[in-house]
């Protein structure tokens, strides 16, 4: 990491050698995954027997023919889970502490990355077996090809507006066996990382919802240098001036926090990024 910065910049169009800011990156990686198995690391950490046969329960449970590759039918591998399965499978497993042991437990298994679960409203109910299955559906959303068969004006619109309709999902790009089963888990799980922000336009599912992508979100200039500031007024945009420092983070900033304030009720649409 450069001095006095809290990230890291990385250039890789020059090939990955010095001034690409990859190095200085692996070598940070090496040092956190050394401290973390070191004794007193958090994956040196002991867990209970119990909690040992859960996670080895869930991961079978991962295991499996998902459709990939040619696989036929009938599909074996289960991405999502629902808690009160998982509870059962905890009683099987020994887990005697009730919910409240279970629930450190799914804590503790989603720190170490073995599964994807938030104890929150609207997240509490399911555990997501696979980190790379979320991955895969978000890759289908930001790979969007330009030409999808019945859907060529939906894939223009996500492409240039950053604007998800719910159709161009479950009739095209999760149309997959493993991600059309779980169309509304995979948008809270992509909205709580901060990804895709559901629903505006219409209820979640529906024909007509229409979902924010902040990452494909067009870029305009605001146009504005000196606004006028007027504590009576309103005002629908915010306008941050950095005079070209941060340049490479603030693409990746800005859709970050579009997603994290749609949490917020005051704030309805974003339309693009004044970047």
């Amino acid at each position: 990491m450069e001095a006095g910065l809290c990230f890291f910049p990385v250039d890789n169009s020059s090939g990955g050698g010095a001034g690409s800011g990859l190095p200085e990156l692996r070598a940070a990686i090496d040092r956190e995954a050394s401290a973390s198995i070191a004794p007193g690391g958090t994956f040196a950490q002991e867990l209970p027997l119990p909690w040992i046969r859960l996670r080895e329960a869930l991961e079978d449970a991962a295991e499996g023919t998902t459709g990939d590759e040619g696989d036929l039918p009938p599909f074996t591998a289960m991405f999502v889970l629902k808690l009160d399965r998982v509870r059962r499978m905890s009683q099987e497993a020994g887990i005697e502490g009730g919910d409240e042991e279970l629930l450190e437990c799914l804590r503790v298994l989603h720190d170490f990355g073995c599964i994807v679960y938030f104890n929150e409203e609207g997240l509490c109910d399911n555990i997501v077996l696979s980190t790379q299955w979320l991955a895969d559906a978000m890759a289908h959303i930001l790979n969007c090809p330009r030409i999808v068969q019945g859907g060529v004006a939906a894939a223009r619109r996500l492409r240039e507006k950053g604007e998800l309709e719910d159709e161009l999902l479950s009739r095209s790009l999760w149309n997959h066996i493993k991600f059309r089963q779980h169309h509304d888990v995979l948008l809270q799980m992509l909205h709580r990382f901060d990804l895709v922000v559901p629903g505006a336009g219409g209820s979640s599912g529906s024909a007509g919802a229409v979902h924010v992508v902040p990452s494909l979100l067009p870029l305009s200039n605001p146009g504005i240098t000196s606004p006028t500031l007027n504590p009576d007024e309103v005002w629908d945009s915010l306008f941050f001036d950095f005079h070209g420092l941060l340049c490479r983070l603030l693409p990746t900033l800005f859709p970050k926090l579009v997603a994290a304030s749609s949490r917020e009720a005051n704030i309805d649409v974003v339309g693009s990024l004044g970047l």
